[in-house]
């Protein structure tokens, strides 16, 4: 369709230049095939009638939305990032509401921007909950969380707060037992007294408005995890003045572990020094002063006490688990974002095991992390060479390779995953996955490949 050729550039202009996202060169097939979708379903005579509502229309319109949405990466899962996580409960959520108590302030709002399905949200609220209740502080502290995306589609599924168990993975079984309901087929609804402190709206982070659910109102923490992934570093300078600009005194920014802020003189933050993961506070707070020291410090200790790399207790909560101990700590080096140290172990470690499976698949997670496409699909490649079989690595082939704008080629590798998955014992968990089930991955698959075709 060389119409639609034509105009693809036009196209990833408006979507610049309504919300801000990039989409690079290599990604216009992808684009390509996407408008096609949207023009056949609304049934558009010609690509120019197309553009000319995008043109006209806000970004929450059906038209636009359903475009944007398929541009995104949705994945995500509750208590992801486990550094940020253990931050929130033994630091920042005590030391935040002492300081609060001390000025008689009872107020507590946290951000979720760019919350996408609501997992993350969800976490917060959670947390918070866990941390006052535990303090027997419920009446008297008024909570409130807020998630914002320009999703629709996915701010409904947030709402509405019913998940599979593939969002829980790696979560413990306590945090599944006190804050969610079971319901049929496997899937898990968050309780009502974490709901009703959490409310999701849509709003657009390049809007040169405040989002009407902060009016008058600063922000204790704000969470935005790999969202500047999808822009150039101006829209990310004017996102993180406006973050600035909405923090408490004692505010704190988290941002996804990969990502970073050029800080300059209208961006009111400090980079805390850590390098597990970017941390950003408001320029004015003194509550962070003692965490380098008090909190990384003990925590060190902790986890020499406890042996590390000799006990499977570290890794109870992750979402990958192994029985070899130098493949524990080359998780563990991942996990708490020490990419590097962990990278170096792999590859030495496939030196002297050039057909272990299990530490390509890691090096290919590894790379991941690190934005490495190129050498992510060449370790789930030699991964696949070693056991065509292997689950695991199929599942994330098959989602690279659709996210790259190869559609057929992803669509056909998770169809492989799905089918290699159903020749299993359905109750069987699979391999280098906690608590998942084929049975429970076949299921979340199915509903996936069901939404790509």
């Amino acid at each position: 369709m060389k119409e639609l050729n034509n105009e693809l550039y036009k196209i990833k202009q408006i979507i610049f230049d309504k919300t801000g996202i990039v989409i690079k060169n290599n990604k216009l097939k992808y684009l390509e095939e996407q408008v096609l979708k949207v023009i056949d379903k609304y049934q558009y005579s010609n690509i120019n009638d197309y553009i000319s509502d995008l043109n006209r229309n806000d970004i929450s319109d059906e038209r636009f939305n359903l475009l944007i949405n398929s541009l995104k990466i949705d994945e995500s899962y509750f208590f992801r990032s486990k550094e940020q996580i253990n931050f929130l409960k033994k630091f920042f959520i005590p030391k935040l509401l002492d300081y609060k108590r001390s000025r008689n302030n009872n107020n507590l709002f946290f951000w979720s921007a760019g919350c996408s399905k609501g997992q993350e949200a969800y976490t917060l609220g959670i947390l918070l909950y866990e941390y006052i209740s535990s303090i027997n502080e419920l009446d008297k502290w008024n909570v409130s969380v807020f998630g914002s995306d320009i999703d629709n589609e996915s701010l409904e599924i947030a709402k509405n707060g019913e998940y599979t168990k593939w969002s829980l993975r790696g979560v413990d079984d306590i945090y599944i037992e006190n804050y969610f309901i079971k319901k049929p087929k496997d899937n898990y609804i968050v309780k009502a007294e974490i709901k009703k402190n959490i409310k999701f709206r849509n709003y657009n982070l390049i809007s040169k408005i405040n989002p009407s659910f902060l009016h008058d109102i600063k922000c204790d923490l704000i969470l935005c995890r790999n969202v500047f992934i999808y822009f150039e570093k101006s829209i990310i300078m004017q996102i993180a003045e406006k973050f600035s600009d909405l923090l408490t005194k004692n505010g704190c920014l988290l941002i996804g572990d990969t990502e970073k802020i050029e800080l300059n003189k209208k961006i009111k933050l400090r980079f805390h020094q850590n390098k597990k993961y970017n941390f950003y506070v408001n320029k004015q707070s003194k509550l962070f002063e003692e965490y380098n020291v008090s909190f990384h410090e003990s925590h060190a200790k902790k986890t020499e006490a406890l042996g590390v790399y000799n006990t499977n207790k570290v890794f109870s909560d992750d979402s990958l688990i192994f029985e070899d101990n130098v493949k524990e700590k080359i998780h563990y080096l991942a996990n708490t974002n020490k990419l590097d140290d962990a990278l170096q172990l792999c590859n030495k470690e496939l030196q002297n095991n050039t057909t272990d499976q299990d530490l390509h698949l890691l090096q290919a997670l590894i790379f991941f992390e690190k934005g490495n496409e190129e050498e992510f699909e060449k370790s789930l490649r030699k991964t696949l060479f070693l056991d065509p079989g292997n689950v695991v690595a199929r599942y994330y082939l098959g989602i690279y390779l659709y996210q790259k704008g190869l559609t057929n080629k992803g669509l056909s590798n998770l169809k492989i995953a799905l089918s290699n998955a159903e020749k299993k014992n359905e109750n069987d968990n699979i391999s280098l996955l906690k608590n998942i089930t084929y049975k429970e991955f076949v299921t979340t698959l199915k509903a996936e490949i069901k939404s790509y075709e």
